[in-house]
């Protein structure tokens, strides 16, 4: 950690020794099935970015057979014009990762007959890339995929740390547990008071949950009082349990 934090080094050219072992045992643990390689970035940006340019530099290598790219290509491209520049169309959604939905990857609640292309990570994961499992999502040339660092390994040994806790203390399987909970005792108060919580959603979810609150902004400033009350209520009650 010390050698790490004292001498970043550039990974794409310049790579620890370590390197290897520590994102085996450590980003690659929580890989979603299926997806066994991975492309480290070191932003949530960055990790968007260099997985679009690996899907469509993919993508366009199919479309080619194999081939280089054509004369007409190259001199299109960077006018962003056909043939050079595809229409192409990305969709994506957030939060969809660290366990909210009671499984650590949203998509694997999907049942999908076969695993995602790629899956990006990034923000509270403390690390940030992209899981792929086709290898002809590598980049076939060098610097294709480059930037100045290519990834942090202080930041992948803080990953696998937060991995670790979620595994040790079985993090992701509580929050499927509390969530239950929680939409269970929602859908009692929306039967209740079905004019304050309507279109309840996320059920089987962990705490990924929704609700439409026509007054919300009401609601929000009525359940800003009374804080030291619902300390005082709760300590109560812990004490009366010791």
């Amino acid at each position: 950690m010390i050698r790490a934090i004292a001498s970043r080094p550039a990974l794409g050219s310049f790579p620890s020794t370590d390197y290897a072992d520590l994102l085996r045992t450590g980003i690659l643990k929580a890989a979603p099935k299926g997806l066994n390689q991975v492309f480290t970035a070191t932003t949530g940006s960055d990790a968007n970015e260099t997985a679009y340019k690996a899907a469509c530099i993919w993508k366009g290598t199919r479309e080619r057979g194999g081939a280089d790219f054509s004369a007409a290509e190259l001199e299109f491209v960077m006018q962003n014009q056909a043939p050079g520049a595809k229409k192409y169309s990305i969709m994506s959604f957030q939060k969809g990762f660290h366990g909210p939905t009671g499984r650590f990857w949203a998509h694997e609640h999907w049942g999908l007959p076969s695993p995602p292309d790629m899956v990006t990570f990034s923000k509270k994961a403390q690390a940030a890339g992209f899981y792929f499992g086709d290898a002809g999502l590598r980049p076939d040339k060098p610097y294709r995929q480059f930037n100045t660092w290519m990834g942090d390994p202080v930041r992948a040994l803080l990953f696998k740390s937060i991995y670790g806790e979620i595994e040790k203390h079985g993090l992701v399987e509580h929050t499927a547990k509390v969530g239950g909970y929680f939409f269970g005792e929602l859908e009692k108060l929306s039967t209740k008071y079905p004019q304050h919580v309507q279109n309840l959603r996320g059920k089987d979810r962990g705490t990924f949950i929704a609700w439409d609150a026509p007054r919300r902004d009401e609601v929000i400033a009525l359940a800003g009082q009374g804080i030291a009350d619902i300390f005082l209520e709760v300590l109560e009650s812990v004490s009366k349990r010791l």
